[in-house]
Formats: structure tokens, C-alpha cells, sequence
């Protein structure tokens, strides 16, 4: 019989949890055929108030409160051979509500991840947390979910001897945090999974059990004393959250905002986790019972199809077509001149284009397309920059944040705007002033020479000469992706840094930037871009070169230094 909750409470700031009491967290990883044999199940649901979530979420969550019928949240075609088999099971004497909530089976593809409370090291686990997540196939310890995955597992009790407990609370929590202190993290998530109190009475006298009779239920219903022995559970499936809803600036209406994806670096002082956290009190004389199951989320970020040119360039491996052919398939930014003295003595000017392929959204894993144009009335002058080797573009990254976590940009908001959706608050709007920037230098482009080159040795085209280079910065398949959320945001620009040579000092010039605010130095040219983790339709990028060497990231500015919470070393 199923235990799942969707009952909603109006969330607090929390500041990270500080475990104590007799009862010992151990994680462990086991196989899916391990949960094949469950114990019997008891049930208990307590709904204090209703929840009022977004999309898809609101719509699947409330199925989950008469107890969820699985039929509610997976479509099925085959309604008709659904109804006999649960009439077969009928006539067999099997609980209905037993088969309501099964835990997927071996073949269902997902894998298992279970965390253990014990009262001592050598004693057997009295509870344990159970949660079953997409194979990723390369023997990852974190189950990572993407958008609308649905977390399925089961929260079991196992007392060999009575124990006194006045509540159970499983949630899932969602935190920016950025330091250790308890005034460094934020929480932006609380969503409640299965909520049982000493008031709601005896988990089992709240559904019938196989044979028991209306009157024998009524008889077992009594004032409970929080007593628990023996085994109980609770399944719980829920899909995670895609989207949060964030009050409007000033009385506005919610603004829709992207669930933000887990970030966890060592070299940044501001990052995201989301976990389940259970919480179970016994009393005064006793502290609690703590267990907290990290897990990853990465959101479902598609980028639109690129134009037909360049698909068909990808399908038949042709050389990719450059702006003047294919001028919808690419971005090119105004013309930015430099100048300054060659030599020390010389003065040169030249004009520099730079563009990236069409649609700005670039999938992890693959490329960005880069193209460079450079124009001089001097042939010389032009063979001493229009050079690989003294060509510079790099993909930035920004990423911003309060210095604690978004309580302080939270807190003046309070007086707004209440919580109206998963036990989120804040405003969509104004969340530049105050925010912490770090900018690092993720990757360099790798450039060649375009064949279009034979241009540069014609006859100039009114008295200018002009070259074209090819490149691509390669997109390592972990990169972070793109997040827009109101405390936390990670943003991408491909920069053109000043040119660099030993002969060459320019003069002071002024940069050109797309909507961007671009603070490193040398920066002749920023377009904004964003990280997809999903592949748009058509044909993937196939790049032409081979990656640099993988580096760390160079930090352009960072605004302080930070050891990242030892809970993370693991990912």
C-alpha cells in the first residue's frame, strides 16, 4: 500500500543541516535486483494544504492524492487489458493498492541507489531511503535526472524493537550555497514527498488491509502513540520540477522560470545542489534522525534547427558554407576597426568581422562554428595578422550570485510578494544589483586558413584587401549549461580578444559587445551564446579540427576564494 504526499507548506530559508544524534548515514549502491523482494507496505497520507505548482508538475502531482494510481501519471493505450488485470488480481486475493505503487522491476532500465540510518556502525539499518534514477552507463554514483524525469523509490522502516517517533518528513530541496556558515546557503526548493505526523494516527489503520473488513478498521483506529515495530513504507514516484514560479515585480503577474541546474565546481564560490532530505523526530530525549541523498539535475535545453545550408553541409560532409553564401545560417557582428604602429613605426589599420553560426545555441559536446574577416589596403600588413597564431577568441563564462545564496535579495522581497509555488520566493526582475560575478575562460578557439584565401591574392576589391578565417571552439560534453535563474545565473560570450603580436602595439580602441557586458581585458568583441545539453533537430556538428588540450578553466575574475563543502568531492 502507497504513502505518497503532496501536501505543500510554506517554505523557510533554511541554512545547511548540521547531522547529530545516534543515528549513523551510510549510502550504498546497489543493484535493481536487490529491491525485487519488498516488504509488506503500509500506508499513511497527510494533506494539510494543497500545493500549487506549474505545468506538467501540478497536473501529474495532483494525481498523487487519493492515493496516485500510476494509470494517472503513465499513459496508457491498453486501458482495457489494465482493468483485467486488475480484476485477475482481484480474484486472486491481491491487493489493489499493493500493485498501485510497485517499484520498477529489473527491466525497466533505471538503477538503484540506497541510503541506510543505523543506530550504531554494527547494527543493522533501520531505515533505509531507496531511489531509482536513469542508467547513465558509465557507473556513476549520483543518479542524475533530467527535466520531467520522474523520481520513483520507496522510504522503508524496519524495527526489530518499539520506537518512538512523532514525525516522518521526506522533501526534496533545492539550495544555492556559497559557503560553509549557515548564513552562505538559500534554499529556493522545499518540496514535500511523504509527510507523517503523531496526529495523522497508526500509518496502518488508514487503509484496509487484504481481508479486513470496514468494521475491523473502525476498531483498529484509535488515538496513536507513536509507537512504530515492525516494517512500514512508503513508495513515493514524482516527477522533478521543470519549472518554479516566481512572483512578479510589484504586484506583476508570476513569471515562469526554468528550474536551474545543478552547478558544483571547486573553482566557483556560488553553486546549486538539490538532495532528498528526511527528517525523522522521536522527542525530547532523543535528537533526530537525519539522511541526506544527493542527487543532479540537468535540465532539457534544445537548441532550434540551424539553417538548411548547414544541415546539408553536415549531411554530405561538405566544407561548411561561410557568411557571404549562407548569410541566415550565420551572426555576424558590425565591423570593429583596429589600429596602432607595426614596428614602432608604421602605423596600420584594419578592419575585423567577426560571426558564429546561426541559431546562438550550441549543444555540450560539440562546436561553435567561428568566422573571422579581416580587410586591409595593405597586403603586407594583412599577412601579419590575418594568421591563426595571432588570432584570439575564447568562450567566457559568468556566473553570478548573492554572497549568501539570495537571503538578502529574498528577504526585501518578502513585503511584495508571498510564496505561490513550490516553496520558492523572490522577484524575476532587478537581480544584477548586488550579485557576485565570477568570469572564467573556458575554451579557445582553433582556427585555419580558408580556402576563400586566394582572395587575398587577386587584385583588391576597391583598393582592400581581404582574408577569411575558419575556426571552432570545442564544447567539452560536462560543460555547465546556460541558466537564467534569478539567484543564480550562468551566462556564455564568444569573445575576440586584441590581437597579439610581437611587432604589433595597437592603439586604444573601443570594444563591441551584443548584449553583453564584457569585463575581461583586451576584449574587442562579444557575442552572447547559450549551452544546450540536448541535440536540435537535424544533424549534428561534425567539427573539422581536433580540441586543444584540456586545461582548467583561467580565471578572469573571480570575486573570492572558496573551498567547495567536502558532501561535493565525490562528483
Amino acid at each position: 500500500m502507497s504513502a505518497v504526499t503532496s501536501n505543500s507548506s510554506v517554505p523557510s530559508l533554511s541554512t545547511p543541516d548540521h547531522d547529530s544524534g545516534d543515528s549513523s548515514i551510510q549510502p550504498s549502491i546497489s543493484t535493481i535486483d536487490n529491491a525485487i523482494q519488498l516488504p509488506p507496505r503500509y500506508s499513511v497520507i497527510a494533506i494539510s494544504s494543497p500545493i500549487a505548482a506549474s505545468g506538467n508538475y501540478s497536473r501529474t502531482l495532483n494525481a498523487f492524492t487519493n492515493p496516485p494510481r500510476y494509470s494517472t501519471v503513465f499513459y496508457s493505450r491498453a486501458r482495457p487489458r489494465a482493468d483485467r488485470a486488475r480484476a485477475r488480481r482481484s480474484r486472486l486475493g491481491l491487493s489493489v493498492e499493493q500493485d498501485r505503487n510497485a517499484l520498477p522491476s529489473a527491466s525497466s532500465g533505471l538503477q538503484l541507489r540506497e541510503f541506510h540510518i543505523t543506530t550504531s556502525a554494527k547494527s543493522k539499518p533501520w531505515t533505509n531511503l531507496r531511489i531509482y534514477g536513469p542508467s547513465s552507463g558509465n557507473g556513476q554514483k549520483v543518479l542524475r535526472f533530467s527535466g520531467n524525469d520522474l523520481i520513483t523509490g520507496s522510504l522503508d522502516l524496519n524495527l526489530e524493537t518499539p520506537q518512538t517517533i512523532n514525525s516522518i518528513n521526506l522533501s526534496l530541496r533545492g539550495r544555492v550555497i556559497t559557503t560553509s556558515y549557515e548564513d552562505g546557503a538559500c534554499t529556493f526548493l522545499d518540496l514535500p514527498i511523504v509527510s507523517w505526523n503523531r496526529n495523522n494516527g497508526d500509518p496502518r489503520s488508514l487503509f484496509l488491509l487484504p481481508g479486513e473488513t470496514p468494521a475491523s478498521l473502525a476498531a483498529r483506529t484509535k488515538k496513536f502513540d507513536g509507537k512504530f515495530v515492525g516494517k512500514y513504507s512508503w513508495p513515493f514516484s514524482f516527477p522533478f520540477p521543470e519549472t518554479i514560479s516566481l512572483p512578479g515585480h510589484h504586484g506583476q503577474p508570476n513569471i515562469q522560470t526554468p528550474t536551474p541546474p545543478t552547478f558544483l565546481e571547486r573553482g566557483t564560490q556560488g553553486n546549486i545542489g538539490y538532495e532528498l532530505v528526511l527528517r525523522i523526530t522521536h522527542g525530547i530525549l532523543r535528537s533526530d534522525s537525519k539522511l541526506h541523498a544527493t542527487i543532479i539535475y540537468v535540465p532539457d535545453i534544445k537548441p532550434t534547427p540551424s539553417s538548411i545550408l548547414r544541415q546539408l553541409a553536415y549531411s554530405q560532409q561538405l566544407q561548411l558554407p561561410g557568411p557571404d553564401v549562407d548569410p541566415v545560417g550565420w551572426h555576424s557582428m558590425p565591423p570593429v576597426t583596429v589600429s596602432g604602429r607595426l614596428s614602432g613605426r608604421k602605423s596600420v589599420k584594419f578592419d575585423c568581422t567577426l560571426s558564429i553560426t546561426n541559431p546562438q545555441a550550441y549543444t555540450r559536446g560539440t562546436i561553435i562554428p567561428c568566422h573571422v574577416s579581416i580587410r586591409c589596403k595593405d597586403l603586407e600588413d594583412l599577412d601579419v595578422f590575418a594568421r591563426p597564431e595571432t588570432l584570439c577568441i575564447r568562450l567566457a563564462r559568468r556566473v553570478q550570485y548573492y554572497h549568501d545564496g539570495g537571503q538578502s535579495f529574498l528577504s526585501r522581497k518578502q513585503k511584495q510578494a508571498q510564496v505561490l509555488s513550490v516553496s520558492v520566493r523572490g522577484n524575476a526582475t532587478d537581480v544584477q544589483k548586488g550579485m557576485l560575478v565570477d568570469v572564467a575562460e573556458v575554451e579557445r578557439a582553433v582556427w585555419w586558413t580558408s580556402s576563400d584565401n586566394e582572395r587575398a591574392q587577386s587584385q583588391p576589391i576597391n583598393g582592400v584587401y581581404c582574408r577569411d578565417l575558419n575556426g571552432e571552439i570545442h564544447l567539452s560534453k560536462e560543460l555547465q549549461p546556460s541558466c537564467s535563474f534569478s539567484l543564480f545565473k550562468v551566462s556564455y560570450t564568444v569573445e575576440l580578444i586584441a590581437f597579439k603580436s610581437a611587432l604589433f602595439h595597437p592603439h586604444a580602441l573601443k570594444a563591441t559587445f551584443n548584449e553583453s557586458n564584457t569585463e575581461g581585458s583586451g576584449t574587442v568583441a562579444s557575442l552572447p551564446v547559450t549551452i544546450a545539453t540536448l541535440h536540435g533537430e537535424g544533424p549534428i556538428p561534425i567539427a573539422v579540427t581536433k580540441p586543444k588540450p584540456r586545461k582548467e578553466c583561467v580565471d578572469l575574475r573571480n570575486t573570492t576564494d572558496f573551498a567547495v563543502l567536502d558532501m561535493y568531492r565525490t562528483l
